[in-house]
């Protein structure tokens, strides 16, 4: 299950990025976190902190709301039987 959503995660965070005309070394750098790490987000083998995951919205110019709105939705889908 967490995989799914954090793959859905990066998935929005790779689209967001791309649509900013950015590159993943840009965006680690400006968020001050290391390429590998950001390329793990990106992959969904990571999980962003919070303080990670508003440096990525500001780098990406949107709310942070964006950036998981997709994982939320498949949180969602997930768990609708619980």
């Amino acid at each position: 299950m967490t995989e799914t959503v954090q793959k859905a995660f990066g998935d929005e965070l790779k689209t967001l990025r791309k649509k900013a005309g950015q590159t993943q070394e840009g965006v680690s750098l400006h968020c001050d976190m290391s390429l590998r790490y950001y390329q793990y987000l990106e992959k969904g083998d990571n999980n962003p902190t919070m303080i990670t995951l508003f440096r990525l919205a500001d780098t990406l110019n949107c709310e942070p709301e964006k950036l998981i709105k997709t994982a939320w939705k498949v949180w969602k889908k997930e768990n609708r039987n619980r």
